[in-house]
C-alpha cells in the first residue's frame, strides 16, 4: 500500500487515549469548546456505553489531528406522526 504525506488513520478511540488528548483542541468557538470537553471528560465514555462510535485520526507521524464519532439510530415514523399529505405510498 502506498503512504500519502497526508494519509489519516482512524483509530477507534479507547479511555486511555484521554491521556493522549491533554492539549487537544477542537477549536476556541463554543461548539469547539464542548466538543473538546466531552472528548477529554467522562461524557465520551458514558456515550459510548450508549453505542455511541469514536475514533482518533492520526497523520503517519501518530499525532491525534482529528476525531470522528457516529451512532446507528433506529428511529420510526408513523404516517400520523407526520402530519397529512402524506400516505403509505408517499416518498418520505
Amino acid at each position: 500500500m502506498t503512504s500519502h504525506e497526508h494519509q489519516l488513520y482512524a483509530v477507534p478511540f479507547t479511555e486511555a487515549d484521554q491521556v493522549r488528548m491533554a492539549g487537544f483542541s477542537c477549536g476556541a468557538d463554543t461548539s469547539g469548546q464542548y466538543v473538546t470537553e466531552w472528548l477529554i471528560g467522562s461524557d465520551v465514555m458514558e456515550s459510548m456505553k450508549r453505542g455511541t462510535r469514536v475514533w482518533l485520526f492520526e497523520n503517519g507521524a501518530g499525532e491525534i489531528v482529528g476525531y470522528g464519532s457516529g451512532e446507528a439510530l433506529d428511529w420510526r415514523v408513523t404516517y400520523e406522526a407526520l402530519g397529512s399529505g402524506y400516505s403509505s405510498t408517499s416518498s418520505v
